[in-house]
């Protein structure tokens, strides 16, 4: 339990004899306590009804007479009225509501108070210096008071934070985990977590762990779930298409390379960032442009292509590899030739136009092509197969990786 420090303070500059001036008032000054709180703090819900008001009368009474205990035994070593204290910073922290409005009951209960207080003082003939005494006597327990207070309240909303913070971290395990996990395990998961279920989601790969360059989490919304830690850190954004939300990222990651992978239902959470982590290595590997957020759902056939490259690979035999094993100034034109035939076909003059060449070259360069390839380049199936690998080979060479 959080304890303020006690001092003497005023107390002992305080004869007895003011507890009896102070005690008869104190039933009225619990009526006009409760009346002020109930007006100038609406938010704490005082009814308006004198039975309704019973409770809050009877707590206040309760620490106004623990005010004047404290003015008759100024060396209790903890005023009672600090437990008090506690109990209304965590009531407050319970009824979901922020510190200031308790910060602001305080306030006016304190005004009230010596308002009260100094009236009684003066018509009884305390001298100014017992005034300024009981002042400062007033002032005091309630800066003791809302310190208490503030104390349990941020025990426990750390506590809170603590435990939702773990919470979401088991929620996102669950939501890029292996397997397929049941949706009402996913849902009781997202309550526990306070998360709201969106209907769809991204994964943001991050190019190196945050704490590796920071001290605070970064500035993303509350409803973001995050794993900063390396290997492969990453965010899952929801509503990832929502106003905004490329923009928090940006800002929240300015200084550091991302992957933002496809907008997809809650389901496919994994999927998004698989594609994100591998458009990010790709991304290292110069093989897609790294300048700004990379979205990954621009690049999904070089993505699809680099996703089993040995696959590729084992696509060249019979195809790109008798191209490979030409000279460079012979196999850029006839490849060149060869990927502008399996894109669009067309005659000699019209792949002529395209390539910006006479079409008697191109009407060389095909003979070439023929008598390497023969009849597979009007196979439908190895059209495709060498497609890709040259797609394939297109992007490494513009990566500076051609093989």
């Amino acid at each position: 339990m959080f304890q303020t420090p006690v001092s003497p303070g005023p107390w002992q500059e305080l004869p007895f004899v003011v507890v009896d001036i102070l005690r008869p008032g104190i039933p009225q000054l619990a009526d006009e306590m409760v009346e002020a709180l109930r007006v100038s703090v609406p938010e704490l819900g005082i009814p308006e009804s004198v039975v309704g008001r019973k409770g809050t009368r009877t707590l206040i009474e309760g620490g106004l007479g623990r005010f004047l205990d404290r003015i008759a035994s100024p060396v209790t070593p903890l005023p009672l009225h600090l437990d008090l204290a506690r109990m209304l910073g965590e009531a407050e922290f319970h009824s979901g509501r922020s510190l200031d409005v308790l910060q602001a009951a305080y306030r006016v209960a304190a005004r009230t108070m010596w308002r009260r207080f100094s009236t009684l003082g003066m018509e009884a003939g305390l001298c100014s210096d017992q005034l300024c005494a009981l002042a400062e006597a007033v002032f005091v327990v309630t800066e003791e008071a809302a310190d208490q207070s503030a104390r349990s309240y941020a025990a426990l909303a750390g506590q809170a934070g603590v435990s939702q913070q773990r919470q979401r971290e088991r929620l996102l395990e669950l939501l890029i985990g292996e397997g397929a996990f049941p949706e009402e395990r996913i849902r009781e998961s997202a309550v526990r977590a306070k998360w709201r279920i969106p209907d769809t989601v991204a994964c943001v790969a991050l190019d190196e762990p945050w704490q590796d360059h920071h001290l605070l989490s970064p500035a993303v919304g509350p409803d973001v779930l995050m794993d900063l830690r390396p290997p492969g850190p990453f965010v899952l954004v929801p509503d990832p298409d929502g106003p905004g939300r490329l923009d928090m990222l940006t800002r929240a990651f300015d200084s550091m390379l991302i992957s933002v992978g496809p907008s997809v239902p809650l389901s496919q959470a994994r999927l998004s960032l698989r594609l994100a982590r591998r458009a990010l290595s790709l991304a290292r590997r110069g093989l897609i442009a790294a300048a700004g957020p990379i979205m990954s759902d621009r690049h999904l056939p070089t993505l699809l292509i680099f996703g089993d490259e040995d696959v590729v690979r084992l696509m060249e035999r019979g195809g790109w590899d008798r191209l490979a094993a030409l000279p460079p100034g012979r196999r850029g034109p006839l490849a060149e030739t060869l990927r502008c035939y399996l894109s669009r076909g067309g005659s000699a003059p019209d792949l002529g136009a395209r390539l910006n060449v006479h079409p008697q070259t191109v009407r060389y360069r095909m003979a070439r092509l023929e008598h390497m390839y023969g009849d597979s380049l009007q196979d439908p199936e190895w059209r495709f197969r060498m497609q890709i690998v040259m797609h394939m080979h297109e992007i490494m060479g513009r990566g500076g990786q051609a093989g």
